[in-house]
Parts: C-alpha cells; sequence; structure tokens
C-alpha cells in the first residue's frame, strides 16, 4: 500500500483543516450513494474479476470496475470459425447493460467483431478470415452499467 506524501489541505466547509503530511489511501473512508462505505484505496483500484472463457478459447480477460464503469482488458485466443459461436462469459456484475459491439484487432494485423450480451455472453460475430481456426483478438473496451 503505497503512501501519499504530497502535502495538502482539507476544506470541511468553513475553515481550512490541518495539512496532512502522509496519508494511506486505505485509511480515508467514502460513503457511497446507498450508505455503504469503502475506502479511497478501494475507488482508485476498483474491483476485479475474471471472463470464463468458453471451450476452445484461451487467454484471459479482466474486467476492472470503477463505479459504474467497467473497463475490459486482455487477450482471448480462438478457434471458432462460425459466426455466434461463444468465446466467453462476463461475470454478473460486470455485464452491460445493452448489447455492445466492438472491433476486435488481431495479433496479425486483421480484425474481428466480437459482440457482448446483455446476460455476459461474449460472442464471435464476424472476423476479416472467419475461416481460420487459429484465430487471438486484443480486448480494449468499456461500457457504463446501468
Amino acid at each position: 500500500m503505497a503512501i501519499k506524501k504530497a502535502i495538502f489541505k482539507i476544506f470541511n466547509g468553513s475553515t481550512w483543516d490541518e495539512y496532512h503530511h502522509k496519508t494511506d489511501s486505505a485509511q480515508v473512508a467514502h460513503t457511497n450513494s446507498d450508505n455503504s462505505t469503502t475506502t479511497a484505496e478501494a475507488i482508485f483500484n476498483g474491483t476485479t474479476a475474471k471472463a470464463t472463457l468458453a471451450s476452445g478459447s484461451t487467454g484471459d480477460i479482466t474486467l476492472r470496475k470503477h463505479g459504474n464503469i467497467v473497463v475490459a482488458l486482455g487477450r482471448l485466443k480462438t478457434s471458432a470459425t462460425a459466426a455466434g459461436a461463444t468465446l466467453a462469459t462476463i461475470p454478473a456484475g460486470y455485464r452491460p447493460n445493452r448489447y455492445v459491439r466492438l472491433l476486435a484487432p488481431r495479433y496479425d494485423l486483421r480484425y474481428g467483431n466480437i459482440g457482448i450480451n446483455t446476460d455476459g455472453v461474449v460472442a464471435l460475430v464476424n472476423d476479416s478470415q472467419l475461416s481460420e481456426t487459429n484465430k487471438e483478438y486484443y480486448i480494449n473496451l468499456c461500457w457504463v452499467l446501468a
């Protein structure tokens, strides 16, 4: 856990409180809109999860949630040759609230089109060389939760 060493003041609504020379972000409490509490560190770092890969798919898709924004990053390799083939599943709590489609670049400068349904299913929509059995996609996408 990193110690923030920058000097700053906190305004309490009427006057400036003392300087804080060292503050650990895990010690700073934050109250969410639902009255639950968290730390500043958790807000900065977000929460993470992994997508579950379908049979025939390998790689890693990491999902990081910052408030109501989800960022999906990773690589996905598949042998699927049919449009509509399921590649992975996004866990509940990270799923988009509407259908999302992304243009996913491949390692060989080609591209594929991948869709994510509201039930979390990640499917191959199309590819510039759909019949190839060895495709690797770079995933870099974000969406807003409801």
